[in-house]
């Protein structure tokens, strides 16, 4: 045998291995460690912003449900009710302050970013795991998708998650737990967001099954085993059967609970009767608009994982552990899960987040495993990656995360909406309010309840259903109309912000008519309080006691587009007899 040439270059396997392992291995610790920082610096930033109307809705049912009452059959809600049980939770726990919802959000977005690296890992991608879960930390945070509003579906995303990790689980071992705690897991997320079931489900679709199993033994059979010495195989249909039973145990006693409240029929009307109606109101026209203007908003946040996402998919074919294939149809899915409504709000593409996260981290990996030697080059793809997940999402929002203070960040956020102002009218009202004060806001901003420990008159705090192009709008009216007869508001909050209505041209006008035929008679309701809009800086200046009084007639004119406050007169007691209120004195009647 002839000597080898002397430029041909010698292997050492064993050298070349242990240098690669441990460059994995240092790169690995390096971004879970860079996830550890990332996740603390962006989330200590937000936890103090003000709750926006939807926080504020699930914040003040979380209220009154710890109060003993019942969601559905005392206010109206077209979510499920999962996201009011992890708000509940958290006041229990920590208190009833924005910074413990906070915390929550916090917990909950750091426990889907592990989840979606775990994965990752179990599926035989351990190197693409902490990306997937930078990736995840990063985009979930963001602006651009109201990462920072505690939303529904981010508690959806954490059941998925978890979801996802039993499937996995079970294709690689077997075994009923997995699968029951991946129907539990599935439960949770539709009880928070009833879209959660169309991903639910197909992501359940390759996980489950005979061919799975029989893979999973082939796996684990030692070569002197046979087939028939592994364990008992589940059919499609008992793996089914056993995913059903981890939904139904947290399925059914809600179901108890609703019905023997006497609140079911509350809760169909809502959930599913409503959401029907819900998604029918726009057009394929509206919806493309639309999703149009989302993705000019959003591209900054999420095209950098969109890109290597699309990466993996393309050199993902011969990829053996299914990762691929299940994040691919887990993104698919919860796409069309996020344009049900064809309304495609920011928040709806946090839907997305955790298998984009999944393909971007296998996006980097195939990358940098596709770069030869020398390591330097690796390097520098790697930290390349860094700057696309994580550095590039944050410079696009650097005023976000310079501003001041959280009241800052909030009017970036929200910009001409009552999220700060909405805090100093509800600790208004808790300052000036007597013990069982009742509130009717005309608007949709119950952020103001919470913020006052104050009840509605009304179970509608949320007034789209009310003013929006439905059929039974007439009904929702006449309902208020009734409570405020029944039970005359204290307190009527007459908010004119545009957004806190979107009123539709063919709505009935019987509730706006009423609430104006109150608050025009003196005897019965005096302004004590406007928001008056400044446009240009997105904020509202608010005017109380004295400085109410120096603008005298104009308050009314100046306050259009803002918020005007009213407060009760006198109290109307039965048996005609004279109440004295706030100076003044009136006879009872009928209201």
């Amino acid at each position: 045998m002839s000597p080898p040439h002397p430029n041909t270059p010698v292997r050492d396997t064993g050298r070349d291995a242990l240098i690669r392992s441990t460059l994995h291995r240092a790169e690995t610790a390096a971004i879970w460690i860079l996830v550890a920082g990332v996740f603390v610096a962006m989330r200590a930033a937000i936890v103090q912003i003000p709750l926006e109307r939807d926080e504020g809705e699930y914040a003040y049912i979380a209220q009154r449900l710890l109060a003993g009452e019942t969601p559905y059959l005392d206010q109206f809600n077209q979510k499920p009710p999962g996201v009011f049980a992890f708000y509940a939770a958290a006041m229990a726990l920590g208190g009833s302050t924005v910074a413990a919802l906070h915390v929550l959000l916090a917990i909950i977005t750091g426990l889907t970013a592990v989840m979606t690296g775990l994965c990752l890992s179990r599926s035989g991608h351990a190197r693409a795991a902490p990306w997937a879960a930078l990736a995840m930390t990063v985009m979930s945070a963001s602006p651009r998708v109201l990462g920072p509003s505690a939303n529904t579906e981010h508690f959806a995303n954490l059941g998925l998650s978890a979801m996802a990790l039993a499937c996995i689980q079970s294709r690689l071992r077997g075994g009923r737990p997995a699968l029951i705690v991946a129907g539990i897991a599935a439960a949770a997320a539709c009880l928070c967001k009833q879209v959660a079931l169309l991903p639910a489900c197909v992501m359940l679709v390759p996980m489950l099954g005979t061919d799975m199993h029989a893979r999973a033994d082939a796996r684990r059979l030692r070569p002197s085993e046979s087939a028939s010495e592994s364990r008992p195989r589940l059919t499609r249909l008992s793996a089914l059967g056993w995913t059903m039973l981890g939904a139904g145990i947290v399925v059914a006693p809600l179901i108890v609970f609703f019905v023997s409240r006497g609140a079911w029929s509350a809760f169909v009307d809502a959930v599913l009767l409503h959401n029907l109606d819900y998604i029918r109101r726009n057009s394929w026209s509206e919806a493309a608009l639309a999703l149009g203007r989302a993705a000019g908003r959003q591209w900054p946040c999420l095209a950098p994982a969109g890109i290597l996402a699309v990466l993996a998919m393309l050199s993902g074919r011969k990829d053996e552990s299914g990762a691929t294939r299940i994040a691919a149809m887990w993104l698919a899915a919860a796409g069309a899960a996020a344009a049900i409504s064809f309304n495609f709000y920011d928040h709806y593409s946090i839907f997305l987040l955790p298998p984009l996260s999944m393909l971007a981290g296998l996006g980097v990996v195939r990358v940098t495993s596709a770069t030869r030697n020398p390591a330097g080059l690796r390097v520098g793809v790697a930290l390349g990656a860094v700057l696309a997940l994580a550095v590039a999402p944050v410079f696009a929002d650097r005023s976000f995360w310079r501003a001041a203070s959280a009241e800052d960040r909030a009017r970036i956020l929200y910009g001409q909406n009552l999220v700060v102002e909405g805090r100093h009218i509800g600790e208004y009202l808790r300052r000036e309010s007597a013990a069982g004060d009742r509130v009717l806001i005309l608007g949709s901003e119950p952020q103001i309840l919470y913020y006052a420990g104050l009840r509605s008159v009304t179970r509608y705090t949320i007034m789209y259903p009310l003013f929006g192009p439905y059929a039974d709008a007439g009904r929702r009216q006449g309902e208020v109309i009734a409570s405020i007869e029944s039970a005359p508001p204290d307190w009527i909050l007459d908010v004119q912000v545009w957004s806190s209505r979107t009123p539709h041209a063919g709505r009935p006008l019987d509730l706006e008519r009423k609430v104006g035929a109150l608050v025009l008679d003196e005897r019965r309701y005096r302004l004590v309080g406007v928001a008056i809009p400044r446009e240009r800086e997105q904020r509202y200046d608010l005017r109380f006691g004295e400085e109410l009084a120096l603008l005298g007639d104009r308050a009314v004119r100046a306050a259009s587009g803002g918020v005007l406050i009213y407060r009760r007169v006198a109290s109307v007691q039965a048996g005609g007899k004279r109440v004295e209120s706030d100076g003044k004195s009136e006879l009872s009647g009928d209201e």
